[in-house]
């Protein structure tokens, strides 16, 4: 029965024998730790910006349906108005992750 230590230095001996044949190749242009972090920031951004619009414009239609009496129509407008703030957003943020 083979033990665990031996697949283990098996799989480290057929990536030694990969490694040695060309079939890996490292990254030539790793991404540094500080740009990982500025991308995920980017994309934590991107969605915050998108649901907040939304969320926003539904909250000001849901005002004007309250204060003109015009339920739902309020609510209606303020979220395709948010929607289409929050994807104009989502898309000029997630532009900058080149």
């Amino acid at each position: 029965m083979k033990d665990k230590d031996d697949e283990i230095l098996n799989e480290d001996e057929q990536f030694e024998k990969d490694k040695k044949d060309g079939f890996y190749q490292p990254d030539a242009h790793p991404e540094s730790e500080a740009e990982a972090t500025r991308k995920s920031g980017l994309a934590y951004g991107a969605v915050i910006s998108l649901v907040g619009a939304i969320l926003l414009f539904l909250a000001v239609g849901w005002g004007v349906d309250k204060y003109f009496q015009t339920s739902p129509w309020g609510i209606v407008i303020g979220i395709i108005f948010g929607a289409v703030a929050g994807f104009y957003q989502f898309f000029r943020i997630s532009s900058e992750f080149e």
